[in-house]
């Protein structure tokens, strides 16, 4: 099976041994994103995948590509542009502390995309399953109107769709918002992964 895995690739920046961001000298480097890992984890486990993304023409994106090249990821469908790689800072939580992620994505590549950047009639040449999760489209309207013209491609040519909720609150500003733009999505999808608490009134 052929699947296109289509969202952001970012550059994840994890505290050591527990400690908080503010007192942190060393970080840990490593590139993930839901699309990421979810295409990542299809390779290694022998699946035919490929990513679609517009990602940072610098080392960090470079870096990012290599990332998914390593697990056998197809990486020749993403454009590169000259804004920046979205990135995001982990602190690993101690006892009753929780872990802490914060984001610093906007002004990246894929935040400023052109729906028109993705031409679907490539993008889908060969595939049989679309997948990106909720976060895809909470990064821009622009984002948002890929996302949408990508289900629709993929409707008239036989493609399998899946979406990963994944929601959000910091991308959406509120699950009302999530579930308004979302929920027109949802007729040309094949397949929803989602939790209990995600799926509450959408239709």
């Amino acid at each position: 099976m052929s699947i296109l895995c289509f969202g952001e690739p970012l550059m994840r920046l994890a505290t050591l041994n527990h400690e908080r961001l503010d007192s942190a000298l060393n970080l840990g480097v490593s590139y993930c994103g839901a699309e990421t890992v979810v295409a990542a984890s299809l390779a290694q486990q022998g699946e035919s995948v490929a990513f679609a993304a517009k990602l940072a023409a610098n080392h960090l994106g470079t870096n990012a590509l290599m990332t998914l090249a390593r697990y056998g990821v197809d990486i020749s469908r993403v454009i590169r542009s000259n804004h920046r790689m979205g990135l995001y800072f982990s602190e690993r939580g101690l006892s009753i502390r929780p872990n802490v992620v914060t984001y610093d994505r906007s002004n990246t590549a894929m935040a400023n995309a052109l729906h028109t950047d993705f031409d679907w009639d490539h993008l889908l040449n060969g595939i049989e399953v679309l997948f990106f999760s909720g976060v895809a489209p909470a990064i821009s309207d622009e984002l948002y109107l890929a996302c949408r013209e990508g289900l629709a491609a993929s409707k008239g040519r036989g493609i399998q769709t899946v979406i990963d909720l994944n929601y959000r609150e910091t991308m959406w500003g509120s699950q009302q918002n999530a579930q308004k733009k979302i929920s027109p999505l949802l007729s040309d999808v094949n397949l929803l992964i989602a939790s209990e608490d995600d799926i509450i009134g959408y239709e």
